[in-house]
């Protein structure tokens, strides 16, 4: 976050950390996008499991709904994290930033996906009841 904020200040906002080479700006950017793709696949599994379970375990429509769309928030983490961590061992040493800027992106598309989901689930809602 140091980071992050020292950047976009332009120096204004001090950074602790130091990096001495670009190997560890790469591997710091790397890490994090690792962790990152690792955390959104473990979910996307639970919840995969949970929905071929469905039936085991009672869910209804409304349920199964949440899980889908569960697995596409998800999914998109993981598709993003994806990105970061290409852009990270790829990217030339000056644009090396802009593999934790593409993280931003997630803001906008799970916006726009709970939008989307959340109307399709009012219509399910309306037959539910």
């Amino acid at each position: 976050m140091q980071a992050l904020f020292s950047s976009v200040s332009n120096g204004y906002f001090p950074m602790e950390l130091t990096i001495n080479f670009v190997w560890e700006l790469r591997f710091m950017f790397a890490f994090y996008a690792i962790g990152f793709v690792l955390l959104s696949i473990n979910f996307v599994a639970l919840y995969l499991y949970a929905q071929r379970k469905a039936e085991e375990l009672g869910l209804d429509e409304m349920e199964c709904f949440d899980t889908q769309t569960e697995i596409y928030i998800w999914s998109i983490g993981t598709a993003i994290g994806a990105i970061s961590l290409l852009l990270s061992v790829t990217l030339p040493a000056d644009f090396i930033g802009f593999s934790g800027y593409v993280l931003f992106a997630l803001f906008p598309l799970l916006y726009g996906l709970g939008f989307y989901r959340t109307t399709a689930r009012a219509s399910i809602g309306a037959k539910v009841v």
